[in-house]
């Protein structure tokens, strides 16, 4: 009788894969996403990247969470490992940079967002400058060759673990707070 479910079940999973078309390729349904993230601040803090996916704007997370990537103690330069990535729907990203010791803190946050096209491969590079007083987000298709793409959404604010926050885009969240 158990086999005869199994085996019922069975044969009911390979028809509905072959009436769906077989095997997609992740190439059919997804692109590929990169990203590269620079600074130019001294070696003095322990500094991290956090890398969050939102469905929009306005900080919504996604059903299965959220957090896409951390790295903890990174170099001036810091490559991340590519992932696919949902095509034809916005893929919005925000890059969390920050820096900690015990008495100090310095940290900026960029958000960008576009509508990946299944199969293509997409960077994102990442600049922190002036010592954490800025950081922005530069988008490339780098499919064939590198070409600059414009961001199809560019948020206003920051989102944080309350939602959207009056934090403009792209400038420090925190600088040089000192704890006592």
């Amino acid at each position: 009788m158990i086999v005869n479910k199994i085996g019922r079940g069975c044969a009911v999973s390979w028809l509905m894969f072959q009436l769906l078309g077989g095997a997609a390729t992740a190439q059919e349904d997804t692109a590929q996403f990169s990203l590269i993230g620079t600074t130019d601040s001294d070696k003095t803090l322990g500094r991290h990247y956090t890398v969050y996916r939102y469905v929009d704007d306005k900080c919504t997370k996604p059903k299965r969470g959220n957090r896409v990537h951390r790295e903890k103690y990174v170099n001036d330069v810091e490559t991340f490992d590519t992932i696919d990535i949902p095509a034809s729907e916005p893929f919005i990203f925000q890059v969390d940079y920050e820096e900690k010791r015990r008495d100090t803190e310095r940290s900026c946050s960029a958000s960008i967002g576009f509508t990946p096209e299944a199969g293509r491969r997409y960077r994102a590079d990442y600049l922190v400058s002036g010592q954490v007083s800025r950081c922005r987000i530069t988008l490339y298709d780098i499919t064939e060759g590198e070409v600059e793409l414009t961001p199809e959404i560019v948020p206003e604010t920051m989102c944080t673990k309350r939602g959207a926050t009056g934090n403009s885009n792209g400038v420090p969240t925190h600088a040089m707070i000192e704890r006592f």
